[in-house]
């Protein structure tokens, strides 16, 4: 009987405290509300100087800070509505900085500088517009390069608030047509959150939660029984708030991940969330806010998110843990890292709250009951679905810190770690075993592929065997977390090969002897062709990768186009391409210089 009056009164308890949370939500959520739009009003950034770059009212593909693979987003993705060409006005008076043209990222891209210290970008374009698009062709043919990254003086290109500048398209690493549009401190390249200088985006939905992951931290530590992370779905309850339904045993510590996304007013689509909390009574436990970060920190995405769950499964987890080496300006350093210690023998309720621009709020409460045998610690990775590392057991242990340098050396490999090239502590050896058929040396390995490295690091490989005339051809090659291979080009230094990588795993050296390979889409029905007729090639190569192409018609110089995503290249007979009867070449080096040709007989009239 007193056991059963204890869980009685205990439920009591436990009702009363999430009731007492959702009334106090209920009456601040408007005040938030208001508070977030007095926000805006009285925000240090100008809130009126920018026109919105579209002629059509504002709706979001994507949203700033979300985590996207080895990225956070940038700047806002702005619909329009599944169509290329739409048009692009200057968001202020200012003069172009700077002009990339490219196959992969932005695509075609647009910097325009404002005299008042803010840079406007505009990528993924279809065109530029005149003056912009002679300019840029004029370079293109000066250069006689395809891809162009060129910086502007002030006097070259000026533009005034809302000239037309240039057509939306799907240029570049984009996934559907879309203006992406970033504003960004001239002086320090730091990335602003747009919505704060008033772009007139409505919002009235709030954020969603779909379930979260409880991941034991440490040796010993377990959750639910196991030494691997928990899923939990959430349910709603008829308030609007959600909740999991039951208390989870921890034993040990443990951090939370939580898959939860925002919503506009009118849109189907997901973005990421503007604010999430972790809190437990008073007292907040971490913090993540998109207001603004450096385009140096933008790879810590991989310490914010289920790294291996991203990539692998695409699902995407913020991980409301802040890693040792997780440096990222929108985490507040100041109030704790996330790492929970559940009491033994106690409940301990916490709660997630997020937040959108616009001020809507959800919330979340999960309960962890602390396990009373025995007590884990909160030492190594904190997630140990990535924290493992292939080893060899007759090497000595490496321990591999995130804000600590090491050279790490053997008879015939070398790896250089600076500080700051992991998030989190890793413990490995050294793994060396016979290379596959072809290779040059054995496979050496360091850590795993799964692990989410920060930046590039050096490493060598001693080959001596190698003959001279082969060493130009040497790649190195690795294999991402999906277990796609990639090859490292690199120098000689001796008997040395070194190269640079941004991933960690198993390496071997081979060579490359193989040119790419170019087939041409279609078949064309006649060898007459028009000015501004097009031709069109897919291009791919097995080891080393593509690293420029040149299309010719006869001895001139035709630009081509490169669209990475199809891996094609399309050709336009330029209008001051020779007449008659020529010889069209299109020619396709790789990056350790193996070249393929393809000649066409072509008539221009």
């Amino acid at each position: 009987m007193p056991i059963v009056l204890f869980r009685f009164f205990h439920e009591v308890k436990r009702t009363c405290e999430q009731i007492l949370v959702h009334l106090s939500l209920i009456f601040t959520l408007p005040l938030l509300f208001i508070s977030q739009k007095q926000t805006i009003a009285q925000s240090r950034f100008p809130v009126d100087y920018f026109t919105t770059p579209i002629d059509t009212p504002l709706k979001l593909s994507g949203g700033f800070a979300e985590l996207r693979n080895n990225h956070l987003h940038g700047g806002l993705d702005f619909r329009t509505g599944g169509e290329e060409g739409r048009p692009i006005y200057a968001a202020a008076d200012g003069y172009v900085g700077r002009i990339r043209v490219s196959g992969q990222g932005y695509g075609n891209c647009l910097y325009i500088i404002h005299p008042i210290g803010y840079t406007t970008v505009y990528g993924h374009l279809l065109t530029f517009e005149e003056p912009i698009r002679s300019w840029v062709n004029r370079r293109h043919n000066e250069l006689q390069e395809n891809e162009l990254d060129l910086f502007l003086k002030k006097d070259e290109l000026p533009v005034k608030k809302d000239q037309l500048v240039a057509l939306s398209g799907n240029t570049g690493a984009s996934g559907g047509p879309h203006l992406h549009f970033e504003i960004r401190h001239s002086e320090t390249e730091e990335l602003i959150n747009p919505l704060w200088f008033g772009l007139p985006v409505e919002d009235d939905v709030c954020p969603t939660f779909d379930c979260m992951e409880i991941v034991p931290i440490g040796q010993g530590s377990m959750v639910g029984g196991k030494a691997s992370p928990h899923r939990l779905q959430f349910v709603q309850d008829s308030v609007g708030f959600w909740r999991v339904k039951k208390e989870t045993m921890v034993k040990g510590a443990c951090h939370v991940q939580v898959k939860v996304w925002d919503k506009h007013k009118d849109n189907e689509l997901r973005q990421g969330i503007y604010k999430l909390l972790l809190v437990q009574g008073l007292d907040t436990l971490y913090s993540f806010k998109a207001d603004r970060y450096a385009h140096t920190e933008t790879r810590y995405a991989n310490s914010v998110m289920d790294y291996e769950a991203k990539m692998l499964k695409n699902e995407t987890f913020y991980r409301l843990f802040r890693s040792p080496g997780n440096h990222l300006r929108l985490l507040n350093s100041e109030i704790g890292n996330g790492i929970l210690y559940p009491k033994p023998g106690e409940n301990t309720q916490y709660r997630m709250i997020a937040t959108d621009f616009s001020g809507n709020q959800s919330e979340c409460s999960f309960t962890l009951l602390g396990s009373t045998v025995g007590a884990g610690g909160a030492g190594g990775a904190g997630n140990q679905r990535t924290a493992s590392a292939s080893a060899s057991p007759q090497r000595p242990e490496i321990v591999i810190q995130p804000n600590r340098a090491i050279k790490i050396e053997h008879e015939n490999v070398r790896f250089q770690l600076p500080a700051g090239t992991i998030y989190d502590t890793l413990n490995t050896r050294i793994s060396i075993r016979s290379g596959p058929s072809g290779a040059l040396s054995p496979e050496y390995s360091i850590g795993n592929a799964r692990i989410p490295v920060h930046q590039y690091f050096p490493f060598s490989i001693r080959a001596p065997h190698v003959p001279s005339k082969l060493k130009s051809k040497v790649v190195a090659i690795g294999t991402n977390i999906k277990g796609v291979q990639n090859a490292h080009t690199g120098t000689w230094k001796g008997d040395w090969f070194e190269s640079k990588t941004r991933q960690l795993g198993a390496f071997y050296l081979a060579l490359d002897t193989i040119a790419p390979r170019i087939d041409m889409q279609g078949k064309l029905k006649s060898d007459t062709m028009n000015i501004g007729s097009t031709l069109q090639f897919s291009i791919s190569d097995a080891r080393s990768g593509i690293k420029n192409f040149h299309f010719y018609v006869g001895e001139f110089w035709n630009k081509l186009i490169w669209d990475a995503k199809s891996a094609t290249l399309t050709a336009r007979i330029d209008e001051h391409a020779p007449r008659g009867n020529q010889i069209a070449c299109l020619v396709v080096i790789d990056a350790v210089g193996n070249e393929a040709n393809l000649t066409i007989p072509v008539f221009i009239p």
